[in-house]
């Protein structure tokens, strides 16, 4: 063996291992130790990843990944729309942060999708239960790290702006929205996966489209028909 091909060998593994690893013991579990059960094995990447392929044959992946993304996206973005102005004012008004810590921390424990009833009570069936959904999980996380962001900044830096004549609108653009920059960015990497976690289910319960919404309603009685591989890679896809 060459220098050169050790080389891309120690360039290229540890590439493909962190992919291979999980996707041998995706075939073990569904092919090898589950092969008997009528779901799981239904799972196996040679069932999964042909379904998911007939799928785009069929044009139904890129329409429904359009509007999976579309939900996820929009829901990240009225979760920043509220959660920023909310963790800056938090962050800046002791009394605010004092008066809202408890209610907050209580409600941030509160599972999402226990709110799945009162969303499609509200907006009905489509997507703005989902909308809904995704924007209360991600709020939390985006509000508290912009909170933590502005009660992490050196309150010598807001004294002296404050002294040379600086209007609280400057002292926020030019000094609070900076120092809450790295801290938000955390917040909204937290709360992308948040709403990674909860669209799957929340696309099941409130929505008539999306990869969720197909991988809920499959034909189990009968695993050799299209619509039971269409199950699986929609499934697969989903997740």
């Amino acid at each position: 063996m060459t220098t050169g091909t050790v080389r891309s060998a120690r360039r290229v593994l540890p590439v493909l291992v962190p992919i291979l690893v999980p996707v041998a013991l995706w075939w073990l579990l569904t092919s090898v130790l589950a092969s008997g059960h009528v779901v799981l094995s239904g799972f196996a990447p040679q069932r999964a990843v042909p379904a998911l392929f007939d799928a785009a044959v069929h044009g139904r992946l890129l329409p429904d990944t359009a509007a999976s993304l579309w939900r996820l996206f929009l829901g990240l973005a009225i979760a920043a729309a509220c959660g920023v102005p909310l963790g800056l004012l938090v962050g800046l008004v002791p009394a605010v942060e004092r008066a809202t810590r408890p209610l907050f921390h209580f409600l941030r424990m509160i599972s999402p999708l226990s709110g799945a009833p009162v969303a499609i009570a509200l907006f009905g069936i489509g997507h703005r239960p989902v909308y809904f959904l995704v924007a209360v999980a991600a709020v939390w996380p985006i509000m508290l790290n912009t909170a933590a962001g502005v009660q992490a900044i050196d309150p010598g830096f807001l004294l002296v702006a404050r002294s040379l004549g600086a209007t609280p609108v400057e002292r926020l653009r030019t000094i609070v929205l900076p120092g809450v920059r790295m801290p938000l960015l955390t917040g909204l990497r937290l709360a992308l996966g948040t709403a990674w976690i909860v669209i799957v289910p929340a696309r099941c319960s409130a929505s008539s489209r999306g990869w969720a919404t197909r991988s809920s309603t499959p034909a189990i009685s009968s695993p050799s028909t299209s619509s039971w591989r269409s199950f699986c890679g929609s499934a697969f896809s989903a997740i």
